[in-house]
């Protein structure tokens, strides 16, 4: 857990049936100084996909509330993982290496033309096409970005 009103983390790690982990708080809540040894952890270093170290262990942070996901996006000039307008010069540069493939994946999915793909599929076609280049993060704000949060597929004519 993260806490935007002192810059502290809470680390708790959640019972793991039959592997001799019982589970519980792992890392009191406290700032945390980055691996640098000078600076501190603060929120645009936290984001879905960042890998990061506390006191020597590693973790890959996998998942954030929706609240947190909103937040980033109401306050995007602060969070680059977030920024749909940070994130679009890397989808042209996507684009313009394997436009070829990535329509061929849209037309594969859309075989009623309807200029729609299920979400999931879109999904997978940005962690394959864009992995190196968007981090997880990217992927879903693009997904959140451009798909109707009210239906599982995503418009192609937003793109």
């Amino acid at each position: 857990s993260y806490f935007l009103s002192d810059d502290t983390i809470l680390v708790f790690e959640p019972p793991q049936r039959n592997s001799g982990i019982l589970g519980g708080k792992f890392l009191e809540r406290g700032r945390i100084k980055k691996p640098d040894g000078v600076n501190y952890f603060v929120a645009p270093d936290l984001y879905i996909g960042a890998n990061v170290e506390f006191h020597r262990y590693k973790f890959v942070l996998i998942d954030a509330d929706e609240y947190a996901v909103m937040y980033m996006e109401k306050h995007s000039s602060e969070f680059p993982q977030a920024n749909i307008q940070f994130i679009l010069p890397k989808l042209k540069q996507i684009l313009e290496s394997k436009y070829e493939e990535v329509k061929s994946e849209f037309q594969r999915f859309d075989q009623g033309n309807s200029g729609k793909i299920p979400a999931s599929r879109f999904r997978e076609i940005l962690q394959h096409y864009g992995e190196g280049l968007l981090t997880i993060h990217e992927q879903l704000t693009v997904s959140r970005h451009f798909g109707d949060s009210m239906e599982e597929e995503d418009d192609l004519q937003m793109l």
